[in-house]
């Protein structure tokens, strides 16, 4: 994602892509579970579908010589409607950018309600199940992130699960992709909500049970014993003073 200098613009355009890139910037976090922003330096933004690039909306820079009445962005996303993966192009205003974005999210989203293979469609069944176990109850779940002791926390914890995985199951691929996706979610803790950080947990603990029941249960047993049982149910406060050191918890409890 390219960032302009707002002097190259009137006031007016540069007032309305401090707007846009803001609503853009809270798109990405309410869409996370199934999208991600993709840095490309010659566009404003540039969302992609997380499995499959080809899947894709940009956002392009007004023309300088704009006056703001209207400021008008070329925009781009495939696919282009349910009967197409073609895609399609525009230079429309930020109101209809977002009536845009919101076609293809919904395009996106039943496109993964679609599945050819019967293990797909367990890993999905898996992951409402896993969600309704460790969904964020709280009030602001859907807005703000976790507080820095709950991040910090989290942290560790995924840390550790990704030593654990790589250690019970030393040299496998399938594990070193969840792994990979595990640290993942524990490097963006603080750029998502707490039900965004919960939907994504649920995506990476059902790829863990598709791959070993066991090793699921020996994992998900601790986070839901211990981790968000502090975290969601009885808040940091009650935590004990051993959870510092999940490392050490892990190989006391599992």
């Amino acid at each position: 994602m390219a960032i302009p200098n707002p002097k190259d613009y009137t006031y007016n355009v540069a007032k309305d892509i401090q707007e846009m890139l803001h609503s853009l910037r809270n798109l990405a976090v309410d869409y996370s579970d199934i999208i991600k922003v993709v840095n490309v330096t010659d566009v404003l933004f540039y969302f992609q579908d997380i499995n499959h690039r080809d899947f894709y909306f940009y956002i392009g820079f007004p023309d300088k010589k704009s006056n703001g009445m209207p400021t008008l962005f070329p925009m781009r996303f495939a696919p282009a409607s349910h009967d197409s993966i073609d895609g399609t192009a525009g230079e429309v205003d930020k109101d209809k950018i977002f009536k845009y974005f919101l076609t293809w999210i919904k395009i996106i989203q039943d496109y993964n309600s679609v599945s050819f293979n019967q293990e797909e469609a367990f890993l999905k069944i898996y992951e409402e199940e896993i969600y309704s176990d460790f969904e964020s109850i709280d009030e602001n779940a859907t807005t703000h992130p976790f507080n820095n002791i709950q991040q910090n926390i989290l942290y560790n914890f995924l840390s550790a699960a990704s030593i654990y995985l790589e250690n019970k199951h030393p040299n496998d691929e399938e594990v070193a992709n969840i792994c990979s996706e595990t640290l993942d979610l524990r490097d963006n803790i603080q750029n998502l909500t707490k039900k965004d950080f919960s939907k994504r947990l649920s995506k990476v603990f059902a790829k863990i049970k598709k791959f070993s029941l066991q090793t699921f249960l020996e994992i998900s047993d601790v986070a839901k014993k211990e981790i968000y049982k502090y975290l969601l149910k009885e808040g940091v406060n009650k935590l004990p003073n051993w959870i510092d050191d999940i490392h050490t918890f892990f190989i006391l409890n599992v």
